[in-house]
């Protein structure tokens, strides 16, 4: 079919002129330093909270008290005004270096690493890349080239693809290099920690992890969808640039059915927050309302952009 077989040529000359220009290296270094910063973070939580217990277990043994009655008592953590109460210290900060040895595990750095850069970095990183791929054609003034050989609308939907594939393909590769710093940090803890002294049963992540990697990479593709369509529209990456790092840092959220709000929403149900990042608590939604709210926007501004394109001069 001419409608693939188009299209198929725009993702190749798109992927051609983005790996050759070194655009790609944007988002594919930037992923693979907040790999580094990700285990750099968690091994030294492990070594402060080795550390925290190491103080409060000489604490507990001076005082006389028994460290292994001590550790079978449970603990309990309540809030007396802006004040934290935390009853049996030593039992939290076993617990708490026992998370934190944990998340370091293959199994669960994975879904770790996804919290901490997903809904802050990436969504930035591939946005504004997304911005980048739907004007470029417009600065170097040869998107009428293009426009000659192509559909408008096999144009839009070629380079969005690029975007996407490059979004997949240096996601999965940071993916691949979290996994392997966890074999390179376990080891190094090791040497400094009897990590094997420090296990508690009750923890583990009980959420599916191709659940959090596929929604992971629908909250990406929403952002890439809303600036890669602002770019196209305005032909130029400077204003969806600045409104999603604004919009995205800087303005909080507005009411509840704010698409930031609808994504940490859900993300609550699917992952858990307890390495480095904390994800705030959102207002409450309809889960159903939530999900057709943002099939639409993803909608309106593929329509939108479809209709700007079709009626755009190709000569424009």
């Amino acid at each position: 079919m001419k409608f693939i077989r188009d299209i198929n040529h725009i993702v190749k000359k798109e992927l051609y002129y983005q790996w050759h220009s070194r655009k790609i290296l944007i988002p594919l270094l930037s992923l693979i330093v907040l790999c580094a910063i990700h285990l750099l973070g968690l091994y030294n939580d492990i070594i402060s909270a080795y550390n925290l217990y190491r103080r409060t277990e000489s604490i507990f043994i001076a005082e006389g008290i028994d460290i292994v009655e001590a550790l079978r008592e449970p603990s309990y953590v309540y809030f007396d005004g802006s004040s934290r109460v935390i009853g049996n210290l030593l039992n939290y900060d076993f617990t708490t270096l026992a998370i934190s040895i944990q998340n370091l595990s293959p199994r669960n750095i994975i879904g770790n690493f996804l919290e901490f850069s997903v809904f802050v970095f990436c969504t930035l990183i591939f946005g504004i890349y997304a911005c980048f791929v739907a004007s470029y054609e417009y600065k170097l003034k040869t998107y009428k080239l293009l426009s000659v050989q192509y559909f408008q609308e096999y144009i839009i939907i070629g380079k969005l693809i690029s975007a996407v594939i490059v979004m997949i393909l240096t996601l999965i590769f940071a993916l691949f290099i979290i996994l392997l710093g966890s074999y390179i940090v376990t080891p190094l803890v090791a040497t400094q920690i009897g990590i094997n002294d420090f296990v508690i049963d009750i923890f583990n992540y009980q959420r599916s992890l191709a659940i959090q990697i596929l929604f992971s990479f629908f909250v990406i593709f929403f952002y890439i969808v809303l600036g890669f369509c602002l770019s196209f529209i305005l032909k130029n990456i400077l204003p969806p640039a600045i409104f999603m790092f604004v919009f995205g840092l800087i303005i909080p959220i507005l009411w509840s059915y704010d698409f930031r709000n609808i994504f940490v929403y859900f993300s609550h149900d699917i992952f858990s927050f307890t390495a480095r990042f904390s994800m705030i608590q959102p207002i409450p939604i309809n889960e159903t309302a939530g999900i057709l709210l943002i099939i639409l926007i993803l909608a309106a501004l593929l329509t939108t952009t479809l209709v700007v394109a079709r009626n755009r001069s190709a000569y424009d």
